[in-house]
């Protein structure tokens, strides 16, 4: 045990090491890790009065979660802010324990730091542990006469290895005694409580089991204990943890704050990378901020950046093949001198924690068929590095996906004799599938309950019409301005009343009385419509669509006449086609005979753009539109209990924004089935050109695309022939987004970035999923006499670029390229650019 790196580095530097528990400083400036638990060590240290406050404190949560950060915080600042409590911190580390050593080490630096703070000396603090004999010289100064007598004391009665047990119940008592003679009153900080355990007189000790808890109140001594496990629920192969009167939880960061910390941390190392990326895979470390710093860190030491998935992908798995995260895991899991444990035994008993294939069942807990009265030992040490779960059922790897892909490569690796870059290769394939999916899940459910929370404050206001119709002015159509005859029969009476009422109340819409709300599963009530709409589909790729449903009255006296459902659907297509709104159609007719409700109303949230044909339909349909900002804003009209039922100016001066999509009013009339849009064109501080185009699926749209490409390519100090090169696989790639883009309503994404170092391409298209892997190598024997010369393409393209990446999208195809100028001039003036 050693005080060196006691203090946390500065808020504002950028170093990422997290070696161990007694340096784990991963804060960039401006992040404060778990407030909560920050702010109730403020009031700990605060109750210093009398008996206040609890004798016993557990901190527990997951390991790397930060305890160890805020407890050398929470050091340092008893240590600098005040004088009433003495600060003292002890840390075990995670390597056998042996209980005389550590006691002797733990009394040293005790007094080592009571005489610091006293003398107010921080590099005393600091300073790695002296000798005993100078830290009794050093106390008998500052006149800490009991703590020098103490520590003489123990190093006169030189415990054996095998009084342990009596070594470290003495170390804690002279502690406490030292306070009480002293008249101070101390808080000890233990950290790694979960580490400190050994064998003596045939059974195993715990340090929390040796040392007896405080029982008088007005004791001197305050102790926190930091440890993984909590007393509740303990493992049934961990040491247990202190019966502690008080206990704090410190729980993984929510993803907002995960994906703040990640940003920052990246921010603080200048590393380039794409947000939206990032925030797709941050699920992968748990919201763990000792695995995300590893991460960034790993990331840091490469000239490249994140901003694709294999890239950021590739740095994951190097961090658990070779980082900081696989060495802390293996050193954990590395088996004591003189086992007979080696590392093919450890991974037979963790390949049975590993989820099996098919979903089958996972072997049940230790004692039964699936483990050897000899595995015992083993999942103790899996357990210890938190590699194996107990849920109090059965054995299972960890849910946190760094944790079990590191497992998932040792188990591959010393068990399964694979080879490492084929283990490695097939994570990274699931990842790359599974992640994003994971990632639209939890937007979804995100989505859901942000409805959810709308609709249960629906009470009758009325709000402005354009926030439930902000598509409805691109069909050229007014809201209520429904057709009679495609209507549903049972909404006859009710779109009769709108239309007999006046045309300028249009302008208002009435929201209902809602008493609960519950979500229409996309695996389950809306499975059928996904088989339906697959069916009649030519693309194949119409994929369910979420809703949540809104059981609502027309009045408070809740009348079955009055009966309503709202059914509010979630689409994150990026254009809004007749399949759509065709699926939309059946659910709702659906869930109308399933809930035997006869008034319904579609309410269809999206920023997506709707394709020509789809806004034609709109105004054939009984269906509200809101965008996302829409929806904000209704739901701060709902929340304003202060607004008055009747329209004013405010109203609709702050509708009127929400109805606008990011092109203007004059590009929405001039759009044409077989034309192009520019989404958008401009020039990025860094000097970047940026182009987004949006290309219908047509014959001949792949050459604007190409020539646009070459065009930026030229303008940004390529060569002749790189950007010839660049305007082929441009080419190329947009003939098979358009080949495989069945479905004309939907549109083909082109995004160009180009700076004098490098350009970067997308090719996106909603339609058939593409696999890169099922492409033959064309055979030019076979083409020359074959009827189709094509093939070439992706070829073509791997050729022309430096990089080629095709990523998940379950709604198509989403490709990559980027090629680098290998001499990169200055930009031309702006006035020659697009």
């Amino acid at each position: 045990m050693t005080s060196a790196g006691l203090r946390p580095q500065s808020e504002t530097t950028r170093g990422l090491a997290l070696g161990g528990s007694t340096a784990w400083t991963p804060s960039p400036a401006g992040v404060n890790l778990h407030g909560q638990t920050w702010t109730r060590f403020m009031a700990f240290l605060a109750a210093r009065a009398g008996d206040a406050g609890p004798a016993d404190v557990l901190l527990h949560g997951p390991s790397g979660i930060g305890k160890s950060y805020l407890l050398r915080r929470f050091y340092w600042e008893a240590f600098d802010g005040q004088d009433a409590q003495i600060p003292l911190i002890a840390t075990v580390a995670p390597e056998p324990f042996r209980p005389a050593d550590w006691s002797r080490r733990f009394l040293s630096e005790i007094a080592q730091q009571w005489a610091a703070f006293v003398c107010r000396d921080p590099a005393l603090a600091e300073a790695n542990a002296l000798a005993p004999s100078r830290v009794v010289e050093i106390c008998h100064r500052a006149r800490l006469v009991a703590l020098a007598d103490a520590l003489t004391e123990f190093e006169e009665l030189a415990p054996s290895a095998d009084a342990g047990a009596l070594a470290v119940r003495w170390a804690f008592e002279a502690v406490a005694h030292a306070a009480a003679a002293l008249g101070h009153r101390a808080i000890l900080m233990l950290d790694g409580v979960e580490n400190a355990f050994w064998n003596e007189g045939g059974g195993t000790l715990s340090l929390a089991a040796v040392v007896e808890p405080l029982v008088d109140a007005p004791s001197a001594l305050r102790r926190i204990w930091a440890g993984r496990t909590a007393p509740r629920g303990a493992h049934p192969l961990l040491p247990p943890v202190p019966a502690t009167g008080d206990q704090w939880e410190v729980h993984p960061l929510p993803f907002e704050a995960a994906a703040e910390y990640a940003a920052r941390l990246a921010r603080e190392v200048r590393l380039d990378y794409d947000n939206h990326l990032l925030n797709d895979y941050l699920s992968l470390w748990g919201g763990i901020p000792r695995w995300l710093a590893n991460f960034v860190r790993k990331a840091a030491e490469s000239p490249r950046s994140l901003t694709m998935a294999d890239q950021l992908l590739q740095f994951y798995m190097e961090d658990v093949l070779a980082g900081a995260t696989a060495q802390r895991l293996g050193r954990a899991l590395n088996p004591p001198v003189g086992s007979f444990f080696e590392p093919a035994a450890i991974a037979r008993v963790a390949e049975k924690c590993l989820a099996q294939e098919g979903g089958a069942q996972r072997p049940a807990l230790v004692g039964s068929a699936s483990f050897a009265a000899g595995d015992r030992p083993v999942l103790e040490r899996l357990a210890r590095a938190e590699l194996a779960v107990y849920d109090g059922q059965e054995w299972r790897a960890p849910d946190v996906p760094v944790l079990a892909d590191f497992l998932a490569l040792y188990v591959a690796c010393h068990f399964h004799r694979q080879s490492r870059m084929r283990s490695e290769m097939a994570i990274k394939r699931r990842r790359l599938a599974e992640t994003p999916q994971r990632a639209r899940e939890r937007d979804f459910a995100a989505s859901c309950r942000r409805i959810s929370l709308l609709m249960h404050t629906f009470r009758g206001q009325n709000v402005p019409g354009p926030l439930l119709a902000a598509h409805r002015a691109d069909a050229g159509v007014q809201t209520g301005t429904a057709v009679a005859d495609q209507v549903p029969s049972h909404q006859a009476a009710t779109l009769a009343a709108r239309r007999a009422a006046p045309v300028s109340s249009l302008a208002r819409i009435r929201i209902p009385y809602c008493i609960s709300t519950f979500v229409v599963e996309p695996d389950r009530g809306a499975g059928a419509d996904r088989t339906a709409a697959q069916r009649q589909s030519p693309t194949g790729s119409a994929r369910a669509i979420p809703a949540v449903v809104g059981w609502c009255f027309e009045e408070p006296g809740y009348y079955r006449s009055e009966e309503s459902i709202w059914i509010a659907y979630v689409c994150d297509a990026k254009v809004i086609t007749t399949d759509e709104l065709s699926q939309i159609e059946r659910t709702t007719s659906r869930l109308s005979r399933e809930l035997n409700v006869q008034q319904t109303v579609s309410w269809l949230i999206t920023d997506a753009r709707f394709s020509p044909q789809a806004l034609g339909r709109l105004a054939d349909l009984v269906l509200y539109t809101s965008t996302w900002p829409a929806f904000e804003a209704l739901g701060e009209i709902l929340l304003d209990t202060s607004r008055e039922s009747g329209s004013t100016d405010a109203d609709e001066h702050r509708a009127a924004p929400t109805r606008t999509h990011p092109e203007g009013d004059a590009d929405r009339a001039s759009q044409r089935p077989s034309g192009m849009r520019i989404a958008g064109a401009g020039s990025e501080g860094n000097g970047a050109s940026v182009v987004e185009l949006r290309l219908p699926p047509r014959e001949n749209m792949e050459l604007i695309a190409a020539r646009t490409t070459e065009h930026i390519a030229e303008t940004c100090g390529f060569s002749a022939e790189a950007a010839g090169q660049i305007r082929m696989a441009t080419l190329e790639a947009c003939l098979n987004a358009i080949e495989h883009s069945v479905n004309e309503e939907k549109e083909v994404r082109v995004l160009i970035e180009g700076t004098p170092e490098k350009i970067s391409i997308v090719v996106e298209n909603e339609g058939l999923v593409f696999d890169p892997q099922s492409i033959e190598d064309p055979r030019i024997e076979e083409k020359i006499h074959g009827s189709s010369k094509r093939g070439w393409g992706v070829k073509l393209i791997e050729k022309f670029m430096d990089r080629v990446v095709f990523e998940p999208y379950d709604r198509g195809t989403r490709m990559r390229m980027e090629k680098r100028n290998p001499s990169p001039a200055r930009v031309r003036p702006a006035a020659s650019r697009t």
